[in-house]
């Protein structure tokens, strides 16, 4: 894949740019909750590679879904993002086991390769947002403008974690189009 990305299971997102970049909540292996819960469908291997392919993690809160160490021990020589999160026990927990560990600081693009950029978003329940702008489409559009969350998030493509997992598509307009899928 040239530019673009793919999703699976619960929640995994990956995010390509002239290869596999980013790999968002990897839940690869392994089951959730004490073993109540577990992977419905086993990842197919062109999927498995592009994921290993990657060079950066991102983990958006410690639910063993989102946080999967099994599935973080398979990828451990990737760099891990995680939000800012409010007392740094996630950040302590993962480099504790050996893993190297970036906090994303809020509200300010990270570049992960030429045409793809992430923004981090955390909040108080230690959850956290990611916007991952793909060739530069989240450019300011308006640059008139000052402040808001138009500046940044128009033509975003935001993965969140929710019960099921949820993709939220952006696009450029007067309050803009939000197109959960």
């Amino acid at each position: 894949m040239d530019i673009g990305f793919e999703t699976i299971g619960n929640a995994v997102l990956v995010c390509h740019d002239l290869g596999p970049v980013l790999v968002a909540d990897p839940w690869l292996t392994g089951g959730a909750y004490f073993g109540s819960w577990g992977l419905s469908h086993a990842i197919p291997e062109e999927v498995m590679a592009s994921i290993k392919e990657c060079s950066y993690v991102w983990v958006s809160h410690g639910h063993p879904d989102h946080m999967s160490f099994p599935s973080l021990e398979l990828l451990g020589d990737k760099q891990i993002l995680i939000p800012d999160h409010v007392g740094g026990l996630i950040r302590e927990g993962l480099t504790s086991r050996g893993l190297k560990v970036t906090v994303l600081r809020d509200c300010q693009w990270t570049t992960l390769s030429e045409r793809m950029r992430v923004m981090s978003i955390g909040d108080y329940i230690q959850d956290g947002v990611l916007l991952v702008d793909l060739d530069r489409f989240t450019q300011d559009l308006d640059s008139k403008r000052k402040g808001g969350y138009g500046q940044l998030a128009i033509g975003a493509i935001i993965h969140v974690h929710g019960e099921h997992g949820v993709r939220v598509t952006l696009t450029k307009g007067r309050g803009g189009i939000l197109n959960l899928r």
